[in-house]
């Protein structure tokens, strides 16, 4: 097992072993960019921020081709961007699952592809407000 899968094996299993808790609640920092491969937040946080400029999110465009593409998007406070898309079904797949709540994580290679998406859903994230 590779680096990149250790890592993301080990926020999957702290973010579901807590969100285990009766009644816990987890203070997920609304949108964190480390350097130019990693960014991950709740889009419910970072809608939910006071200033005007995080943002986190993923989009997905299927054509009548059968041709489908995922692009995600994370912004944090400071203004710092990171940007990915894939072409790859189970990246696709994973994106379906994202909802207004959800835990997003996701890894950037050198040439802007999306090498790895994580969605999480929990009781324990901020719920967006209106």
């Amino acid at each position: 097992m590779n680096r990149h899968s250790r890592m993301v094996l080990g926020w999957v299993c702290t973010l579901v072993g807590l969100s285990a808790w009766a009644g816990s609640k987890r203070d997920i920092r609304p949108v964190v960019i480390e350097g130019t491969y990693l960014a991950y937040g709740t889009l419910s946080t970072a809608r939910n921020s006071s200033d005007p400029v995080q943002y986190m999110g993923c989009g997905i465009a299927t054509f009548d081709s059968g041709y489908s593409i995922v692009s995600c998007t994370a912004v944090s406070s400071a203004g710092q961007t990171l940007i990915c898309t894939s072409v790859n079904p189970h990246i696709i797949e994973t994106a379906r699952a994202i909802n207004g709540d959800s835990y997003i994580m996701f890894y950037v290679n050198t040439e802007g592809t999306c090498t790895s998406l994580t969605v999480m859903q929990s009781s324990g994230f901020e719920p967006k407000q209106p």
